[in-house]
């Protein structure tokens, strides 16, 4: 008998259809194991070294991952970010093109890079306009409150909670649509080999989100459960994400082309322009929407 399929993710409101799914027992745990770490490096980590079969990562660490991993594909988009991920400021900044010359904190991530990229255009400035703060993610509300930066690119929770402190939203994922995503990725040779879980896993994911639609404050207070939060908070933390139904995802990974090629090779182009790619990806074989159910 085959050990379990094993699928890594991070504690992010993006996974938990995964974990519904498995409350809801809409697959065989003899078959399919959630494995939740604590970050997503660990994640994209134990994946490289074969200890996981399956991550949810976002789509820049999936990029960032595929440099190593050349044979991974992406099998399911979990989440696509509008509005959960966001530049923020000190009150008296009002605008973008006021951030000029301030202190801006932003973590050595791919998502902090475009966020902060894409808001910079925006405000017609460029890096060198700014003084950039390396700031972890967990030392935002920390810099924030003791003036050690004017901005931040942040997410949720810290997002909502820097806002409740008085924070202005000067630039939010809505503005960079198709950039700021989840995606669940593997290796070829997983999808050669256990096709009939990972299709299993699909499935229950999406009957999982078919079950948040029609049973909401049940589902919501499971998830809730899961991520060690409110009710209420689920539903704050679930407005900054859309997650995409069935036939969004066969159209985003089995249309021809497929509609996340063009949003996958201008995050390719981008984090190549950061540096933060150091090989080069082609898009070409890592969309993979064979194990989509059909609609």
């Amino acid at each position: 008998m085959q050990p379990p399929l094993k699928i890594g993710t991070n504690k992010w409101i993006g996974s938990e259809t995964l974990y519904l799914a498995h409350n809801l027992q809409l697959f065989d745990p003899q078959t399919i194991r959630l494995i939740e770490m604590p970050s997503a490096t660990t994640v994209a980590r134990a994946l490289r070294s074969e200890s996981l079969d399956v991550a949810a990562l976002t789509l820049d660490e999936a990029l960032t991952l595929m440099q190593f991993v050349p044979d991974l594909c992406i099998i399911l988009v979990m989440d696509r970010s509008v509005g959960a991920d966001a530049l923020l400021a000190k009150p008296g900044i009002q605008t973008l093109a006021a951030l000029k010359s301030k202190r801006i904190g932003v973590e050595n991530s791919a998502v902090g890079a475009i966020l902060l990229d894409a808001a910079l255009r925006a405000g017609n400035l460029r890096i060198g306009d700014v003084k950039l703060v390396p700031a972890a993610v967990n030392l935002h509300e920390q810099y924030y409150l003791s003036d050690k930066v004017d901005a931040l690119v942040t997410f949720e929770p810290y997002k909502s909670r820097l806002l409740a402190a008085g924070a202005q939203n000067l630039f939010d994922s809505r503005d960079t649509p198709g950039l700021i995503m989840d995606v669940l990725i593997t290796r070829a040779s997983v999808v050669q080999q256990r096709e009939t879980e990972l299709k299993a896993l699909i499935e229950a994911h999406f009957k999982a989100l078919n079950h948040v639609y029609r049973h909401q404050m049940e589902a919501m207070d499971i998830i809730a459960s899961y991520l060690g939060v409110g009710r209420d908070d689920v539903g704050r933390l679930a407005k900054g994400i859309t997650i995409p139904g069935l036939a969004d995802n066969r159209r985003l990974l089995l249309g021809k082309p497929p509609g996340l090629k063009d949003g996958v090779d201008k995050l390719i182009g981008m984090m190549q322009e950061r540096q933060l790619l150091f090989m080069k990806i082609k898009s070409d074989n890592i969309l993979n929407g064979q194990l989509l159910p059909y609609e």
